[in-house]
């Protein structure tokens, strides 16, 4: 198995970005793993696959979410072809070295308990919650309002907080 670091470009300013990204059978890859220094929170939007995380095996399909740590190798294998919503931020997004609290909603990232699985199912209420949230963001970060970056802040803390619960 391979791994190597993404480098993942997000702007200083706000280190965010989500994005829509379709996965098919060529970006298969189960021996090549990934890791990045961003967290990242994806969305199942449609279709079937794999994602190896830390020597586990995750099912995926549509509604399911996963997260990654600044730090987890992941790779993935898909049958014919799986549509994700993709959202990954830099810790200093919402931890900025000001307050021990805001490093308080990074813990669904940094603790990993031995019940810990970084997949959340689609039959939770919580999984459809952060959906709804991920939506909004998305619909944020591309009209771009007035406010649009303090909306988007305040509804990755609702996604933090939601994951803490």
């Amino acid at each position: 198995m391979v791994i190597t670091k993404s480098e993942i470009a997000l702007p200083s300013a706000f280190p965010f970005r989500i994005e829509h990204r379709i996965l098919t059978a060529k970006d298969n890859c189960p021996d090549h793993y990934h890791w990045h220094s961003c967290f990242e929170i994806t969305y199942m939007i449609h279709g079937e696959g794999r994602y190896y995380v830390n020597g586990d095996v995750y099912e995926v399909s549509d509604g399911d979410i996963i997260l990654f740590n600044n730090v987890e190798p992941h790779g993935w294998t898909v049958e014919d072809s799986l549509e994700l919503l993709v959202m990954v931020f830099q810790p200093e997004l919402i931890a900025n070295g000001f307050s021990l609290l805001d490093y308080d909603y990074l813990e669904p990232f940094l603790q990993r308990g031995t019940n810990f699985k970084n997949v959340l199912s689609s039959s939770e209420q919580v999984t459809k919650d952060i959906y709804h949230l991920l939506m909004e963001i998305s619909a944020e970060d591309e009209a771009h309002p007035v406010g649009y970056q303090l909306m988007i802040k305040a509804n990755i803390l609702k996604i933090l907080t939601l994951l803490i619960r």
